[in-house]
């Protein structure tokens, strides 16, 4: 048993050693390439300075076994997921922003102009609803 502790360390020693050296890389790569200058490439597709990084990775620690098309896979599914969330975020925004105006304005509408509050009232429904 005190051979296979012994085993169990050095391996643990190795897998240690590489997590290091492919942190050195990856902390030199990021160092050569800006974070701007990654998410840009995320948005354009273009995913070469990733790949790059993938392949140091490879290089430092087999173990891992990644591979290009995968990783390349996951980033397009992400980009895609990002940009369909992004553009539901700018639809709840104006939608958000609309309301607001519309409280400000009914805020303002004596209480006396029934016919002012409701004409409010229904473009706040079509807002709600409809996105108009």
């Amino acid at each position: 048993m005190g051979t296979d502790n012994k085993a169990n360390e050095r391996t643990l020693a190795d897998l240690a050693s590489q997590v290091r050296v492919t942190l050195r890389y990856v902390f030199l790569l990021f160092g050569l390439i800006k974070f701007p200058q990654l998410l840009h490439e995320f948005w354009s597709g273009n995913f070469e300075n990733i790949l790059l990084l993938v392949d140091i990775i490879n290089a430092t620690n087999p173990d891992l076994h990644l591979q290009k098309d995968t990783v390349v896979r996951f980033l397009k599914t992400t980009r895609s997921t990002v940009q369909e969330v992004d553009g539901f975020i700018r639809i709840v925004r104006a939608d958000t922003i609309k309301l607001w105006e519309l409280k400000s304005e009914f805020e303002q509408t004596p209480w006396i102009d029934l016919m002012g509050m409701l004409h409010i009232g229904i473009r706040a429904v079509q807002v709600c609803f409809w996105g108009l």
